[in-house]
């Protein structure tokens, strides 16, 4: 699937949601105010600027097995036991981390399914002759150049140029 950018209002953004902006190649959180996202050095993008896409939703905070209801904790279980890789989450940590067994017992942690891998292609177009690649294809592109991202890292195995 081709990653696509979007203005800000299309993709939704509410506050605390992490964006990407395709041309600073910058992640910055929305702020409160609903209208513009502002970047710590204080420079500020428009709202409907064309070149945003969705890095994680506010909405995604993990939820501590205490505020989980009895259908998640079970289908949390049904995971397990079939085999999927459940992990966990300390109330103080930034990290998950992979449990060899999973007990469901710490109300104080979160619990998930380590959730798959997020795929992206990215499709470049360009010219070796003016140095200039980006997203939009010209008339003078001569080459283009497709790669997958792999939750946000380039998967270099997957590089692939041909000539236009």
């Amino acid at each position: 699937m081709t990653q696509e950018y979007k203005t800000l209002r299309e993709l939704d953004v509410k506050p605390g949601d992490v964006v990407r902006n395709n041309v600073a190649r910058t992640e910055i959180i929305a702020d409160t105010s609903g209208h513009e996202c502002s970047m710590e050095s204080g420079y500020t993008w428009l709202w409907d600027n064309p070149v945003w896409r969705i890095v994680s939703r506010a909405s995604d905070t993990p939820k501590l097995l205490r505020d989980m209801t009895d259908a998640e904790i079970g289908a949390l279980v049904r995971a397990n036991n079939e085999g999927k890789v459940i992990e966990g989450l300390w109330i103080d940590e930034e990290t998950w981390t992979v449990l060899s067994e999973a007990h469901f017992h710490n109300m104080n942690m979160a619990y998930r399914v380590r959730p798959e891998p997020k795929r992206e292609t990215v499709m470049l177009h360009g010219s070796v002759t003016d140095e200039l690649w980006g997203r939009d294809q010209t008339g003078y592109d001569t080459y283009r150049i497709t790669f997958d991202l792999i939750d946000g890292k380039p998967d270099c195995d997957s590089i692939k140029m041909e000539e236009l």
